[in-house]
């Protein structure tokens, strides 16, 4: 009649290991990216200050072409378009 079909059945305990488990991976990988999100966080805002520095310098090529870095690498950082806008203006 064919292969032989083998029914594990899991104990109470065994399930609500398993969740645990899975539950611990689970909040491993988002605090994981967390920690990647604040660390490039923390150095596109490194990267605005010295664009800012350069735009107070007026040093306005250098500072251009930091915040199109930045805007690079996140497209959302308002205020490297609003330093853009400002140099450009």
């Amino acid at each position: 009649m064919g292969g032989i079909i083998i029914l594990h059945i899991y104990t109470c305990c065994e399930v609500k290991f398993r969740i645990k488990i899975s539950v611990v991976f689970v909040l491993l990988f988002i605090f994981s990216g967390f920690s990647v999100l604040a660390q490039s966080s923390k150095r596109l805002q490194r990267m605005f200050d010295e664009a800012r520095q350069l735009h107070a310098k007026q040093d306005y090529q250098s500072a251009i072409e930091k915040s199109l870095g930045i805007l690079a690498r996140d497209s959302t950082f308002v205020e490297a378009h609003m330093l853009l806008a400002d140099i450009y203006h």
